[in-house]
């Protein structure tokens, strides 16, 4: 009977602090962490990134062609994944990039932003390229980290065009 219970207050104990925190995971702690994430990736701020982002996160856009846009995209890990944005950034010019979101809601764990996407591109032979499409990111929280980095945008229906380059001279900071 004491083993039983000892055992009992253990497993009570394990469960306590190794399950994953329903305090973390509310639904107010995931749109918070998942808005912080976004304006994060907005803005390129990669430490801030590394701060959200869990050891074991996915980062995928399966829909990001191989021209011009170098995709599809998919890293699995937080290193790979800074890595890999931060290649974006530096290869592919990029400038600045906002997305407004026509409809944002929760679902569970997923935070799931449908809306629009506004980048620019420094493209040598070209100038400033001004990118616009619709798009949808879903963010899985787990364990007060985000974990999973979906992107799905409408690349066929994008509009791109030549601005006059009054962009600043220096991409997103790395």
């Amino acid at each position: 009977m004491i083993a039983r219970a000892s055992l009992l207050v253990a497993a009570s104990i394990f469960l306590l602090f190794a399950g994953p925190s329903s305090a973390q995971d509310d639904p107010a702690s995931v749109e918070r962490i998942a808005r912080a994430y976004l304006a994060a990736y907005e803005s390129a701020d990669v430490p801030r990134l590394a701060e959200l982002a869990a050891e074991d996160i996915e980062f995928r856009d399966d829909s990001a062609p191989a021209d011009p846009a170098g995709g599809p995209y998919h890293f699995v890990g937080r290193e790979a994944w800074l890595a890999g944005l931060q290649g974006f950034i530096a290869d592919g010019g990029l400038i600045d990039m906002h997305q407004s979101h026509d409809l944002a809601y929760q679902s569970g764990s997923q935070m799931v932003f449908v809306g629009r996407v506004d980048a620019r591109y420094r493209a040598p032979s070209q100038g400033v390229l001004h990118f616009k499409t619709r798009i949808v990111t879903v963010l899985t929280v787990r364990e007060g980290r985000v974990w999973r980095h979906i992107d799905i945008a409408d690349y066929s229906g994008a509009q791109t065009e030549v601005v006059r380059d009054e962009s600043p001279d220096r991409p997103l900071p790395l």
